[in-house]
C-alpha cells in the first residue's frame, strides 16, 4: 500500500476521534447524510441472533456528529450483557477470531470501550469537506457474565460521509 493511500484515512479517523472538542466548536464541512452499509455476518454467542449496529448523522444547529449505537443486546437467565466494545477503522478485514464462524471485519485502528448503560455514542465531526466522501468502517463486541462468557460480535458498518 502507498504511504499516501493510507495517510488520508488515518487522518480522518483522528479527526473522528476528537472528543475533546466541544461540539459547538464543529461543523458539517458539508456533509449532508451518511451512507450506511451493513457487510458480513454477526457472530451470535449469547443468543439466536447476534446484535447490530445502526449510525445515523445527528445535526444540532450548525454542528454535526456520527451517532452509533449497539442493538439487540441479549438478556437470558443467568447471562448478563456487561457493556460493549467498537472498533473502529478506515478499511475492512476478514480475520477469523474468538471461535468457529467468528470474523473480524474492520482493520482496527482504534478501539472503544463502554458499559451497558452507554449503548449509544456520537463522534463530533470536524467542520471539513475532506471527510465528504470518505468511509469509516466499525464492529460491535457485545460483552456478558454468567454461564457464558464469549462475545457476540456483530457484522461490519460501513459509513461513507455524502
Amino acid at each position: 500500500m502507498r504511504r499516501s493511500a493510507w495517510l488520508l484515512p488515518a487522518f480522518l479517523l483522528l479527526l473522528l476521534g476528537a472528543l475533546a472538542v466541544p461540539v459547538s466548536a464543529q461543523g458539517c464541512g458539508g456533509i449532508t447524510k451518511v451512507d450506511v452499509q451493513a457487510y458480513g455476518k454477526g457472530c451470535p454467542g449469547a443468543g439466536a441472533k447476534p446484535p447490530y449496529l445502526e449510525a445515523s448523522l445527528r445535526k444540532v444547529g450548525s454542528s454535526c456528529a456520527l451517532q452509533v449505537e449497539i442493538k439487540a443486546v441479549r438478556w437470558f437467565p443467568n447471562v448478563y450483557f456487561t457493556g460493549w466494545i467498537l472498533v473502529m477503522g478506515t478499511g475492512k478485514l476478514s480475520l477469523p477470531v474468538i471461535r468457529p464462524g467468528c470474523t473480524l471485519l474492520v482493520f482496527p485502528l482504534g478501539m472503544f470501550a463502554y458499559d451497558r448503560k452507554t449503548t449509544k455514542v456520537s463522534f463530533p465531526l470536524p467542520n471539513d469537506p475532506a471527510l465528504l466522501g470518505a468511509t469509516v468502517y466499525f464492529q460491535g463486541a457485545a460483552k456478558y457474565v454468567g454461564f457464558y462468557f464469549g462475545p457476540d460480535l456483530t457484522a461490519g458498518l460501513a459509513v461513507t460521509f455524502k
